[in-house]
């Protein structure tokens, strides 16, 4: 017989009370990092969600792909100073995370 997996719901439970806050599915069953109030959600199939840390739901900011392995991706991402890091079986990723924006380099620049 097979058995069916269970869905992979990312759920929020308040500290001291234990009562069940909010749940999304979000980018799916992973791992999760913490920092300056976000939440990086990396998903087993190689999605990484930006999600605001919120008590009462999921407010996703953006969404992204990291380089897929062929391989489900377990690894914890690791944040530090501005450079977001996460390894997915042989490979590392790292992604500057500042807020800034890039200065615009003007097209008399650009090498062609």
């Amino acid at each position: 017989m097979r058995r069916r997996s269970r869905p992979s719901i990312l759920i929020c439970i308040g500290f001291e009370t234990g009562k069940l806050q909010g749940k999304d599915r979000s980018a799916g069953k992973g791992t999760l990092t913490y920092t300056d109030g976000n939440l990086y959600v990396i998903g087993g199939k190689s999605t990484v969600g930006l999600a605001e840390a919120s008590p009462s739901a999921y407010l996703e900011k953006s969404r992204f792909e990291i380089a897929d392995q062929g391989w489900p991706n377990w690894a914890h991402s690791v944040v530090c100073g501005a450079w977001f890091c996460i390894r997915n079986q042989g490979t590392l990723a790292c992604d500057d995370i500042r807020a800034t924006q890039k200065p615009k380099i003007p097209d008399s620049q650009l090498l062609m």
